[in-house]
């Protein structure tokens, strides 16, 4: 297992102090959606929390708006469709995409269009305000009412089908069937099966290890995919990354809980005990290399020191110094209560 991918694993995968938490796919779709956009656009369009419409559950997922057109006119689709904003919903594995998902998303846009109009005073025209849906595949039951007539499904290009008739643009994204190109890997994350982990070998070179470790903890899926990218992790590694990754999440959603709640100072303490053996779990994977390194098992304190020091001195450094020091030079850095 690569060295950076290690660290960033255990970073991720332990206190979580530089990344948002992410229980949810939905929330990876969202956070890779807002990271990735100005990046594979060249700063062509943006991606924005979407403002609340008074109006209840009618939130979208977040809104899409054009900064520079002329970075998008040479995208794949569906960026290249895109025209003053549209609003857009994710639908990851295991979501609902019954005709309800599809109404709800135009519910959605009908909203933010009177919204639009009303409060932003821009431009009535629909075709400013689109609506795009990014799911896994098209759904049989859209193919089977385009099949009965009541709707026609317009090919955009490869992946991405415009909904008609619509006096807005109404786009399908089947994250499944879209070519493997830099500027669709916002919506590639949305992927399940043989094309998720298509695309876990081909993103595990062209993003920092970090970014796949955060793909990783998300996105249950892709945990059991990990050797096919890192074919020289064991068995007993990839299962103790998962290990990891699922203890930290759960000590996560306590954490999170108990913070919503604002759960009683006494049980809050029962909590934070649990998280810490959360976390304990989750140096597993870093322990183990100190082993392997040191070519013997971790002593009772040294295990209580490197709990201590993911603390000060944080996951990444501890990735580092594993493979950096011989096994003498790393007994004597585990020795020394001051080392960095």
């Amino acid at each position: 297992m690569s060295v950076a991918l290690l660290a960033a694993l255990a970073r991720v995968g332990g206190r979580c102090d530089d990344v948002a938490p992410m229980a949810r796919p939905d929330q990876w779709l969202k956070q890779v959606l807002a990271h990735e956009t100005p990046l594979v656009t060249h700063q062509g369009a943006t991606f924005e929390r979407a403002p609340e419409i008074a109006t209840t559950e009618l939130r979208p997922d977040g809104l899409l708006r054009v900064a520079r057109p002329e970075a998008l006119a040479t995208l794949a689709a569906p960026w290249c469709t895109l025209r003053g904003e549209v609003i857009v919903e994710g639908k990851m594995p295991r979501d609902h995409l019954g005709p309800a998902a599809l109404q709800r998303t135009i519910l959605r846009r009908e909203a933010r269009q009177v919204q639009r109009i009303e409060l932003e005073e821009a431009d009535p025209d629909p075709l400013d305000c689109g609506a795009w849906v990014i799911a896994p595949y098209v759904p049989e039951w859209l193919r089977e009412w385009e099949a009965r007539g009541r709707l026609t499904l317009v090919s955009l290009g490869v992946g991405c089908w415009s909904v008609t008739p619509s006096f807005f643009l109404l786009v399908w994204i089947a994250a499944n069937e879209l070519p493997l190109r830099e500027e669709l890997i916002p919506f590639l994350v949305a992927r399940t099966g043989k094309p998720l982990k298509e695309f876990v070998r081909w993103v595990h070179g062209r993003r920092e290890p970090a970014w796949f470790a955060k793909m990783v903890y998300s996105l249950p899926e892709v945990a059991k995919m990990i050797q096919a990218v890192e074919p020289d992790m064991t068995p007993e590694e990839q299962d103790e990354v998962i290990t990891a990754i699922r203890a930290s999440l759960l000590g996560q959603r306590i954490e999170n809980a108990a913070m919503e709640k604002g759960i009683e100072k006494g049980i809050e303490k029962g909590i934070e005990k649990g998280i810490e053996k959360g976390i304990e779990k989750a140096m597993g994977s870093v322990e183990r290399q100190f082993q392997r390194r040191l070519g013997r098992a971790i002593t009772a304190a040294e295990h209580r020191e490197l709990l201590r020091r993911v603390d000060t001195l944080g996951a990444a450094r501890l990735g580092d110094v594993v493979l950096d020091l011989t096994p003498a030079a790393l007994a004597a850095w585990l020795a020394d209560p001051d080392a960095t």
